[in-house]
């Protein structure tokens, strides 16, 4: 397995993926629904970028306790050290 440093995945983000990034460092067990409606686009957008930050083990997600059909969506803890190099 070769490794990437978080630099040269910073210099891969786009500013959706840092829009997100941002976002769930401030506020954690945020929806699909949660982050469209703050940054304002499309769910296939949201959810195409949330699929490269979740590859990238920049974000993960988990099943909702109260609905088991909604993902929450929480910065990990390499996605909180990528932000340094925005």
């Amino acid at each position: 397995m070769e490794y990437v440093s978080l630099e040269e995945i910073a210099k891969n983000l786009n500013s959706i993926s840092w829009d997100i990034l941002s976002l769930l460092s401030k506020k954690e067990n945020l929806s699909l629904d949660d982050i469209k409606s703050k940054l304002n686009l499309s769910s296939m957008k949201i959810y195409k970028e949330i699929s490269r930050l979740e590859g990238g083990v920049l974000i993960n997600s988990k099943k909702d306790s109260q609905d088991w059909r909604r993902l929450n969506f929480n910065i990990t803890e390499y996605g909180i050290k990528i932000l340094k190099y925005k």
